[in-house]
């Protein structure tokens, strides 16, 4: 069962009534307006002695259809969006409320961050999308209810009534994962000037991007979450400058321009709606070019890359190791 509340003004308890709400079972629903006799406030004060005079007179229960809390069923990843759900709890006349996906990094979920209302529904059940998770671990989540005046929260799997009211808190939680780093890194020198780099994506939440960093120092770069990197512009990390040589979702990049004897690292990073992977890295010493001819390709054409064992073909100028095969 979950648990959750609505704000009512202690002032008013004296004259209270029960708003009308249609829906799921609703015992112990309390929502409760200024109105009548304090007799019929007696009365109505039978069931909630059971919700305790600590909650604010503001308690209230979720017997709907689904009852469960509705969380994502797979992983979640840094810098991904996630869907949450629940059934309100009832309709204020005809009005199911309108909802917002809370997330927190701690229990205190009134102070965490807030996704976008919803419109008024006309079904019971509420889903929305979170806000971005900026941190990796445990978080804590709930869904704000609002009826057009009064909030109310869900945010406990509970047994039992709970004060949502006045300090809600969650012990509905979520592990966000760090960042997939891409794999299967080469780096092949291709001439006495270029580098080819290839890899396999990190693929992790909606992650779809992999950014690419070029030092000629083995000291990595550290990109800062949040922070935008531009493919072509250089960048200081730690005292050394590295430039950004591909930001996209391929599998492979050639880095041209480059000194024969030259040492170059490669570091790569998988991206997330500007979070980062920890980062895989590779590197080249790029020197004397070592190909393989196997006349594989088209038209036995020296300049095809196809008839090159390693996909590529010597320059004019390469100083080259020329290795042959086949017949």
């Amino acid at each position: 069962m979950i648990r959750c509340g609505i704000p009512t003004n202690r002032s008013e308890v004296s004259t209270l009534e029960r708003a009308t709400v249609t829906g799921a079972t609703h015992n112990r629903l309390c929502v409760l307006r200024a109105s009548r006799t304090l007799i019929l406030a007696v009365l109505w004060l039978i069931p909630l002695l059971y919700a305790q005079d600590a909650c604010g007179w503001a308690q209230c229960v979720n017997t709907g259809e689904s009852n469960d809390p509705e969380a994502p069923s797979g992983l979640v990843y840094l810098g991904d969006t996630a869907t949450f759900g629940c059934d309100a709890w009832g309709q204020d006349g005809a009005n199911w409320g309108r909802h917002r996906v809370v997330i927190h990094t701690a229990s205190d979920i009134d102070a965490g961050s807030d996704g976008t209302w919803s419109s008024y529904n006309t079904d019971q059940n509420n889903t929305g999308t979170s806000p971005v998770f900026t941190n990796t671990g445990t978080w804590y989540w709930g869904l704000e209810l609002n009826y057009g005046s009064d909030y109310g929260f869900y945010c406990r799997d509970d047994s039992s009534w709970y004060d949502m009211w006045s300090g809600p808190t969650s012990d509905l939680t979520i592990s966000i994962n760090a960042l997939n780093n891409p794999s299967n890194l080469t780096a092949l020198g291709i001439s006495t000037s270029g580098v080819k780099v290839t890899w396999s994506r990190g693929v992790s939440g909606s992650a779809k991007d992999t950014l690419v960093f070029r030092g000629t120092n083995s000291a990595a770069p550290t990109p800062v979450n949040t922070t935008d990197y531009t493919q072509g512009s250089s960048y200081a990390f730690g005292g050394y400058n590295y430039k950004v040589i591909y930001k996209g979702d391929g599998t492979n990049v050639t880095d041209s321009g480059l000194q024969v004897g030259g040492d170059y690292y490669y570091t790569l990073f998988a991206t997330n709606n500007l979070y980062y992977s920890s980062g895989a890295a590779t590197n080249e010493h790029l020197d004397l070019i070592d190909v393989t001819w196997d006349g594989d390709g088209p038209g036995g054409s020296w300049t095809n890359g196809a008839n090159w064992a390693t996909d590529f073909k010597p320059d004019l100028g390469d100083t080259t190791i020329l290795r042959f095969t086949g017949g």
